[in-house]
């Protein structure tokens, strides 16, 4: 072994041995106290009490909430359509999740009410929606949130009860008034603890010791998850527990020593229970939350009798689970105790794009610094949002993810696309299509494994781990599509080949083209192989000439005005576009007057049309630029300048010069 080998173990050893240290000090358990004692700390902290709803309520509430309207976030008060003064106070609880708000808010509001005991502290929170679109990881991540915290039980109960359900019945109201503690009227002590009271304390409750605990789902304290369960071998015990057989030679059978707590209701009380595919269970798995819901009770095994359970009943389904279940009438009981939060798939370029970032990119070990082109992530994006959003009868799917993610200038118009769009949006929306799952590793890691041998070729790319480019990316989901199994053609909602070729193939297509010719336009204006300075200014002498002509009613070109608001129309009416043109005119008389320079650029929205129209034009000369080695060197630098990788610049310009000719 090298010396260097040596002291990099030595190092090893040394951190490992600290964290050891650090982790034992931190895992050291406070002593238990007499219950007398707790109540004093109660009296100054009424929290160290609180129900299972409560503690998650004060949980979110502690994060604050992020207030979005017009002001503060203008591009999400448009797509959330927020007018005026209307505000969304979304959690920033649930700050890792994108594009859905609404479900978030949901989820607070249920903890908010459930917290203050209204209706929903009786009611489970199920989750519903498509594969993948978020139900688990939200349920996880509220799980795992909770393994931060602590709680206080009666000192060696195995059903975690929570010391204030000591204090008598008869005394609860009392202790409200004078110290503001609130005891569930409801609640009791287990059958376990109240033995122990009865026989070894003889009544005494004071004599009870209290121990502090910290959530933990890996020792089943205050957590439990609840798998599907095989209907043919379900047992109740997996819910409630189960009579140890072995001590029925010690005590009577129905003794409350025989009971072994190891049931879900037992080690998620006080916390959380959750139930995975909660409706494929059999009816008899789910009769009990009726009354672990309802009345926060639940039976126990072999016993006569119920005992107290405080907790968070969390499941969550796909969506045909739960038509199947809410359509067959003998389950009205247990629909009737459900709190039902929607669960629909992100519909939001923006937030899509940021969903691959975090679920792979921002996790993996290897691949989390590879290069990524520009454009890249976005076209797989579009593409699984389109398998997700209905068509529309006026408008093209490209529009609508543009609008939906509010991709135009925010003005009355498009303010109008959206609500046209949502007011004849299908209600299947959201709830069908391709999950983030499908987009990760059918699409972006294929690409990424496919293509390994070209990219690690480059050095560069090689020591960065990967690299993915939207040519590629393209090329991956033809494939896909290809081999997909679905049916060959067929109506939305329904999955077709034939619809996902032609929007990759046209739609897509178009719009990728138009990306990397706008990109490579820039590296020419930038590296001045091409000047769009002088063109630009002809087009807007054209244009504002004409545009005088036709306020003052002379003679105009309407060619030439089209060739400049065809870039408009799609978020202007005819009356907004004539309004405009009067407002131009009126703008260059002004300056002409101030005797100030008048050029292209003196409005931003006309700006934006000249310069897409001059790219347009300027478009047919790639070609012949490309075809010079000095030219083409120039903008290849330029391009890297602007994200891409050397080989995928050299890639986009060989793709949009090989189909310039042909599209």
């Amino acid at each position: 072994m090298s010396e260097n080998q040596q002291e990099q173990r030595l190092d090893i050893k040394g951190f490992l041995t600290e964290k050891i240290r650090e982790s034992a000090l931190a895992k050291s358990i406070d002593e238990p106290l007499p219950f007398l004692d707790w109540l004093e700390m109660l009296k100054e902290d009424p929290s160290l009490g609180q129900l299972a709803h409560a503690r998650m309520n004060n949980i979110i509430e502690s994060h604050g909430h992020t207030e979005i309207n017009r002001k503060t976030d203008p591009r999400l008060a448009h797509v959330l359509g927020l007018d005026g003064d209307e505000s969304l106070m979304v959690p920033k609880f649930f700050g890792r999740f994108y594009g859905i708000e609404s479900t978030v808010v949901e989820i607070a509001n249920y903890f908010y009410i459930a917290a203050g005991q209204g209706e929903a502290s009786r009611q489970m929170l199920y989750l519903y929606g498509p594969p993948g679109s978020g139900k688990s990881t939200l349920a996880e991540f509220m799980r795992r949130t909770l393994e931060q915290y602590e709680f206080w039980q009666l000192e060696g109960c195995d059903h975690h009860d929570n010391p204030i359900n000591l204090i008598p019945r008869h005394l609860r109201q009392e202790l409200l008034e004078k110290f503001g503690i609130y005891v569930d009227p409801r609640a009791d002590i287990c059958t376990q603890c109240r033995q122990k009271l009865m026989d070894d304390f003889k009544n005494d409750y004071s004599k009870f010791r209290v121990e502090k605990k910290k959530f933990s789902q890996r020792k089943g304290c205050g957590i439990a998850v609840v798998s599907e369960v095989d209907p043919i071998n379900f047992n109740m015990a997996v819910l409630i527990g189960e009579e140890d057989i072995s001590l029925l030679g010690v005590y009577k059978r129905g003794d409350p020593r025989t009971l072994i707590m190891s049931g879900a209701f037992s080690r998620g009380q006080r916390g959380w229970i959750e139930l995975v595919e909660v409706f494929k269970n059999p009816i008899e798995a789910q009769r009990p939350l009726i009354t672990l819901t309802q009345e926060k009770y639940v039976p126990l095994p072999k016993f006569v009798g119920q005992v107290y359970v405080d907790t968070i009943v969390a499941a969550h389904s796909n969506e045909e689970e739960w038509n199947r279940f809410k359509d067959d009438k003998s389950n009205e009981a247990i629909m009737d105790r459900i709190y039902i939060v929607r669960a629909p798939y992100n519909l939001r370029l923006t937030e899509e794009v940021q969903i691959y970032k975090d679920s792979f990119l921002g996790k993996s070990l290897n691949f989390r610094n590879m290069h990524i082109d520009p454009h890249t992530l976005e076209l797989v994006a579009m593409f699984i949002l389109f398998t997700r959003l209905s068509p529309s009868e006026k408008y093209d799917f490209l529009t609508k993810i543009r609008c939906y993610d509010a991709r135009f200038p925010e003005n009355d118009a498009s303010q109008k696309i959206l609500t046209e769009l949502e007011d004849e949006a299908d209600s299947r929306q959201g709830m069908v299509g391709l999950s983030y799952r499908i987009a990760m590793k059918e699409i972006i890691e294929r690409s990424l494994a496919l293509y390994r041998h070209r990219w690690q070729k480059d050095i560069n790319l090689r020591e960065k781990g990967g690299y993915l480019n939207p040519i590629w990316i393209m090329k991956t989901m033809v494939r896909y599509a290809k081999r997909a199994d679905i049916p060959e053609s067929g109506d939305w909602p329904k999955p077709s080949r034939e619809r996902w070729l032609t929007f990759i193939q046209d739609e897509l297509h178009k719009e990728l083209m138009a990306r990397l010719s706008k990109d490579i336009i820039a590296a020419c204006i930038t590296s001045k192989v091409i000047s769009v300075e002088e063109r630009a200014n002809l087009l807007f002498k054209k244009y504002i000439s004409n545009a005088s002509a036709y306020v003052s009613d002379g003679n105009f070109s309407t060619e030439v005005l089209r060739t400049v608001e065809r870039h408009l129309t799609l978020t202007m009416t005819p009356a907004e576009l004539e309004a405009f043109r009067r407002e131009l005119v009126q703008s260059a008389m002004d300056l002409k007057a101030k005797k100030q320079r008048l050029n292209w650029q003196v409005n931003s929205i006309l700006k934006d049309a000249i310069e897409k129209e001059v790219i347009q034009i300027a478009i047919e000369d790639i070609v012949d630029i490309l075809d010079k080695d000095q030219e083409r060197k120039k903008v290849i630098a330029e391009l890297k300048n602007a994200g891409y990788a050397g080989m995928g610049a050299h890639t986009i310009l060989n793709y949009v010069k090989n189909h310039l000719g042909r599209d």
